[in-house]
């Protein structure tokens, strides 16, 4: 290795011999010094970290490596160095400048060369340590900011060494003991137990000697006497070394939160008290309808046990025109919401017909709302179900009156005038008739069961039921005797047998009036001495009821029209107009029958629904 010191001097043939090695075996960068300090040689690598030539640096001094606010203090400690010892090996770390002005961290470890007691050089290794520096500066931050974020957090976080003493705390902790950081540190934990909690946290602690973990909830006493409810999480607090040498926990306070559920528990019982004494139905069903919770009281509303139901969905238990007003409801309910919001729409109560467990029907007003998760999606439905069938009977009856009240006017005028025709008609035979007693009796008895016909007419006025009828049979063979005396010459027949004899109709306050008036059109239309054939059959949930004459028939002229008003060839052409009024308000139906059993007359046929015999309403 060539010697380029400014002197000409030659390096000791040993010491050019340990250059060599340096310089081609160490990563590290190598400079060799003379007594002066100035640079003799130097490896590629020094070059390399400082982006000079060798030409550039032989003959500097080491200075041309540094900035200028670090040449003072680095030379300071490489002469203090020198003058501790003899052959000394000097460490600095300090701040480099390359020849394009950036600057980085290096490392140089100087060794003092002597010959024959006199110092004759210097070598010093130079590593460059930015990356490292880098690092330990960006742990540093690391570190403030997890010290700085430790403090902040409002949860408790303290460390105690295995006595129990308190070696660390942050202001969370201190606020939540009511005490200063200062005052904590080295205060044992036990004196911020009550007494019969520490068997908790000595317990603990024998875990924490075998690295376990454990949580678990602890009572603290603050600085005023006050009892804080917490949640621990502690974990074994471990050295560099890996030694276990304390515990390291998380302490978050639970008080209000201990609290607000014992008030919900409380309220829950209170919720679950009026849930299972109310007497209407509370349900809950997921979005498909099936059933998760019903109230006790579903007993007492549909029958079932509450087992039962929970097997069961919606879909079981309404009808169908019900459910498929559920169904859109709930439809409309989730559009509604996209376009006005949950808290823009309310549901209003709905009114369902219901399966009871026996097979009938009840009706019920049902109030419901969405259940919801946390993110506010409907992921189930909360229903109150309040039996309202009374109340729907009673609308019903209101309803049917009404009907029956404007048919009734009608028929009041049109029955009346009929029955006082023939009452002055038989009143004026009687008076016109002379020596035949039995005549004039016969005359009499006309008018008499015409005038108890139109007593009957007001008195049905005053008839407040407008529940079912009874037997039909008896009150078909009722109206015939009365047709009878009334109509003379005038014959009814009627077939009936059993089931439909003594049937029972849903409704029918009005029906006598309806067979008076089919009756008084026989008689009008077919003559004094007309028949009538009346045959009562069951047709699978209604009766059947056929009237068949033997006279002359419908004209053809206005069979298409005969029950429309005032179509008639005789008299004021109200009366099938009315019958039909009737039948039909009453669920059912009046038609003309193409031809007629007996081949000549008029024929007709009404149907009504039966009293469903499992229906246990009044």
């Amino acid at each position: 290795m060539k010697d380029l010191s400014s002197n000409g001097s030659r390096a000791p043939e040993n010491i050019e011999q340990i250059y060599r090695i340096l310089y081609e075996n160490l990563p590290d960068g190598l400079v060799g010094f003379d007594k002066n300090g100035r640079i003799t040689i130097c490896n590629d690598r020094v070059l390399e970290m400082f982006g000079y030539s060798l030409e550039e640096v032989i003959g500097e001094t080491f200075d041309v490596f540094l900035p200028p606010e670090q040449k003072k203090t680095a030379w300071k400690a490489f002469v203090e160095g020198i003058e501790r010892g003899h052959s000394l090996y000097i460490g600095i770390e300090t701040i480099g400048l390359r020849k394009d002005g950036t600057t980085f961290h290096f490392h140089i470890n100087s060794t003092v060369v002597y010959e024959n007691e006199e110092v004759t050089g210097y070598f010093s290794l130079v590593r460059d340590i930015d990356d490292r520096m880098n690092a330990l500066e960006a742990l540093r931050m690391s570190e403030q900011r997890f010290r700085e974020m430790i403090s902040s957090v409002p949860e408790g976080i303290a460390t105690t060494d295995l006595d129990e003493k308190l070696m660390f705390v942050n202001d969370g902790f201190a606020k939540l003991v009511g005490y200063k950081v200062g005052e904590l540190i080295g205060m044992s934990i036990m004196d911020l137990i009550p007494s019969e909690e520490r068997n908790t946290i000595s317990e603990g602690t024998v875990g924490r000697r075998m690295g376990i973990a454990s949580s678990y909830n602890l009572t603290l006493i603050r600085r005023d006497g006050q009892k804080r409810n917490t949640r621990v999480s502690a974990a074994p607090w471990v050295d560099a070394a890996g030694t276990i040498i304390g515990t390291l926990a998380v302490v978050v306070d639970i008080t209000e939160q201990i609290q607000l559920e014992h008030d919900l528990s409380e309220m829950k019982a209170r919720y679950l008290l009026i849930t299972e004494h109310s007497k209407d139905l509370i349900a809950t069903m997921d979005m498909n309808l099936h059933f998760t919770y019903v109230s006790p009281s579903v007993r007492d509303v549909l029958g079932y046990e509450i087992d039962e139901l929970l097997h069961k969905s919606a879909v079981d238990i309404l009808t169908p025109e019900s459910l498929e007003l559920m169904g859109s409801s709930l439809l409309e309910s989730l559009e509604l919401e996209e376009t006005v919001g949950k808290d823009g729409y309310e549901a209003p109560p709905l009114e369902f017909e219901i399966y009871h467990k026996n097979g009938f029907t009840i009706w019920a007003e049902v109030s419901r709302v969405f259940l919801r998760d946390e993110n506010d999606t409907p992921i189930g439905i909360l229903g109150v179900v309040r039996d309202i069938t009374k109340r729907k009977i009673a609308e019903n009856n209101v309803r049917t009156s009404l009907r029956e009240l404007e048919l009734y006017s009608s028929l009041l005028r049109h029955d009346i005038g009929n029955d006082l025709q023939i009452a002055s008609g038989a009143i004026e035979g009687a008076r016109l008739t002379t020596g035949d007693i039995s005549k004039v009796e016969k005359y009499i008895a006309m008018a008499q069961a015409s005038i108890e016909r139109m007593v009957g007419l007001v008195t049905l006025a005053d008839t407040r039921s407008t529940g079912p009828v009874e037997k039909l049979g008896d009150l078909v063979k009722q109206r015939i005797r009365q047709a009878e005396s009334v109509h003379s010459g005038l014959k009814i027949k009627l077939h009936a047998k059993g089931p439909a004899r003594d049937a029972s109709l849903a409704s029918g306050r009005l029906l006598p009036l309806f067979l008076d008036n089919m009756f008084r059109n026989t008689s009008i239309h077919a003559g004094p001495k007309s028949k009538i054939i009346i045959d009562l059959q069951k047709v699978g949930n209604n009766i059947q009821i056929d009237i068949v004459d033997d006279g002359p028939g419908i004209a053809a002229e206005i069979r298409s029209s005969i029950f429309q008003r005032r179509v008639s060839t005789k008299n004021g052409g109200m009366g099938l107009y009315l019958c039909k009024r009737i039948i039909e308000g009453y669920g059912g139906t009046l038609e003309m029958l193409e031809s007629s059993p007996l081949g000549k007359g008029a024929a007709f046929r009404a149907r009504l629904p039966m009293r469903d015999p499992t229906d246990m309403t009044p």
